[in-house]
C-alpha cells in the first residue's frame, strides 16, 4: 500500500472455512486416532481488525488484532500441549491476539533503506524457506523482529533479527516466551535479458536458535539449538517456459547431536498456446532424512521457517522433512479471476529409518523394514475472486496410502473437503 502523508486507514478481514477430514487429522492418520475422531467436520473462523496510520510519507504505524476460533472441532487443546514450552501451540485457535503491530520508516534522510520494527510477517519467494503459513487459522509464523532493507532499484537486501511467537490458546503472547530466533540476510536480485527473458535470484543465509536446554540427543542428554542455513531461490521465465528452484543446506547442533542436512525443490512449467490460459508443470521436492537414529548425527532437514500448506499436497500430510515428493499438475484460468489447480503427488521417505514428518516420533520404523513408500495424493482446488473484497475457495483431496503408511499407521484411504469464504474491507478515515 503506498504511503501518503496524513492518512489513517481502518481495515477488517474475516475468513470462514468449513473442513471435513476423513481418516486423518492434524497429528494422526487412520481410524480411531489417539485424539479427535475418524471423521471430523468443523468450521474455522479468523477475524483481523487493524489501523494503519501514515503521519507522513516516510512513516507508517500499524496496530492489528487477530482472533482465531474453531467450532465443533474434535481435536482438544491438550493434543497440542508442548511440555518443554509449557504452551498449547495450537494451529487453529488463538483468542484476541496481537497481530502485525510495528513502526516502519522509509528512506530516512533520503537514504536508500527502510526500517521495520515490531510484530510482522516475513515471507519471500514461494514461501518455501520463509513463509507466514497463512492457511493455518492462527497463521504459522508471526515475528517480533527488527528488519533493515537496503535498496537499489528493484533489488534489495534484507537484514533482520527476529523471534517467532507461540500461538498459545490460553495466554496472551506477551505473557510467555518465544519459540525460535533467527539472524538473517536475504537478497533479491532481478535480472532482465531481453523482452522475453526475466529471472530473479535470491541468495540467503540465516540461523535458527533456541537457548533453552530442551533438545534431546540420539544417545541421551539435552542441549540447545544452534543451526545455520544457506542457499538460494531462483525463478525465471522465457517465453512460455517458467522455472522455480530452491537449494538449501543446514548445519549446526540440535542438542548434543551434530546436524548436517539439505533440501531442494525444482519445478518447471509451460504455458501452451491455447484459447484458455493453461499451465502444465512438473516438480520434485527432496528433504534429507536421518540415516541412523542412534549415531549422534542428525541428517533430517527440518523445513527451515517455510510454509507447508500449499507445497507438499493440500491435505498437509507431509512437511519438507525426510521427504521425496514427485509432483505434476495442471492450472487453468477459464474466466477472469477464476483459478483451478489439479495436482498429483507421489510421496516417499528419503530415509526408511527416519519418521514420517506428520508425526515423526509416532510414525517411524528405526529398523527400516516398513520401507519408503508413503503413497499418492490427488488434489483439486478452485479459487474465485468475486471482487476486490470477496473471495471463495473450494477443494477436494484424496490420499492412497503406501507400504509405510499401511504398516505404521493404517491401510485406509483418506479424504478431505473444504469450502472457504473471505472478505476484506478498508476505509480511509483521514483525510
Amino acid at each position: 500500500m503506498p504511503a501518503r502523508g496524513g492518512r489513517l486507514v481502518l481495515s477488517t478481514q474475516a475468513r470462514f472455512r468449513y473442513e471435513f477430514q476423513d481418516r486423518f487429522n492434524q497429528k494422526y492418520y487412520g481410524q480411531d486416532p489417539p485424539y479427535s475422531k475418524t471423521r471430523d467436520g468443523f468450521l474455522l473462523g479468523r477475524f483481523r481488525f487493524g489501523a494503519d496510520w501514515y503521519p507522513s510519507n516516510r512513516l507508517h504505524l500499524a496496530l492489528w488484532i487477530q482472533d482465531s476460533r474453531a467450532w465443533d472441532w474434535a481435536m482438544p487443546d491438550k493434543a497440542f500441549y508442548n511440555k518443554t514450552l509449557d504452551a498449547y501451540h495450537n494451529p487453529e485457535k488463538d483468542y484476541l491476539e496481537l497481530y502485525t503491530t510495528y513502526i516502519e520508516i522509509t528512506h530516512p534522510w533520503h537514504l536508500p533503506l527502510s526500517i521495520k520494527a515490531g510484530r510482522q510477517r516475513i515471507a519471500y519467494g514461494d514461501h518455501r524457506v520463509f513463509g507466514p503459513g497463512q492457511w493455518g487459522n492462527s497463521g504459522r509464523y508471526i515475528w517480533d523482529a527488527v528488519k533493515v532493507r537496503l535498496e537499489k532499484g528493484k533489488a534489495f537486501l534484507d537484514l533482520f533479527y527476529g523471534r517467532n511467537m507461540i500461538h498459545e490458546v490460553r495466554r496472551f503472547s506477551l505473557n510467555h516466551r518465544h519459540d525460535k530466533s533467527t539472524l538473517a540476510a536475504y537478497g533479491h536480485l532481478p535480472l532482465s535479458m531481453g523482452k522475453h527473458f526475466t529471472t530473479i535470484i535470491e541468495p540467503f543465509l540465516f540461523t535458527k536458535g533456541d537457548r533453552h536446554d530442551r533438545f534431546k540427543g540420539e544417545r541421551g542428554g539435552v542441549g540447545k539449538l544452534n543451526l545455520t542455513y544457506g542457499g538460494f531461490h531462483w525463478t525465471g521465465q522465457w517465453h512460455g517456459l517458467d522455472w522455480n528452484h530452491t537449494w538449501i543446506g543446514m548445519w549446526g547442533h540440535r542438542g548434543p547431536d551434530r546436524v548436517a542436512a539439505y533440501a531442494y525443490h525444482v519445478e518447471s512449467g509451460i504455458l501452451p498456446p491455447l484459447p484458455i490460459k493453461t499451465r502444465l508443470y512438473i516438480a520434485y521436492s527432496y528433504a534429507s532424512g536421518d540415516k541412523n537414529p542412534t549415531d549422534g548425527r542428525d541428517n533430517r532437514f527440518d523445513g527451515a521457517f517455510g510454509s507447508v500448506d500449499m507445497a507438499y499436497g493440500r491435505m498437509n500430510l507431509f512437511k519438507w522433512s525426510n521427504l521425496e515428493d514427485t509432483e505434476g499438475g495442471l492450472e487453468v484460468w477459464p474466466i477472469k479471476n477464476l483459478h483451478i489447480k489439479l495436482e498429483c503427488h507421489h510421496f516417499r521417505l528419503a530415509q526408511s529409518r527416519d519418521g514420517w514428518s506428520r508425526n515423526p516420533s509416532f510414525y517411524r520404523d528405526p529398523a527400516g523394514r516398513a520401507g519408503k513408500e508413503m503413497g499418492h495424493e490427488l488434489d483439486i482446488v478452485a479459487r474465485w475472486r468475486i471482487s476486490k473484497t470477496h473471495e471463495v475457495q473450494a477443494g477436494y483431496g484424496h490420499f492412497w496410502p503406501g507400504e509405510f503408511v499401511k504398516k505404521e499407521a493404517h491401510p485406509s484411504e483418506a479424504n478431505w473437503v473444504f469450502v472457504q469464504y473471505q472478505i476484506q474491507l478498508s476505509r480511509n478515515i483521514i483525510p
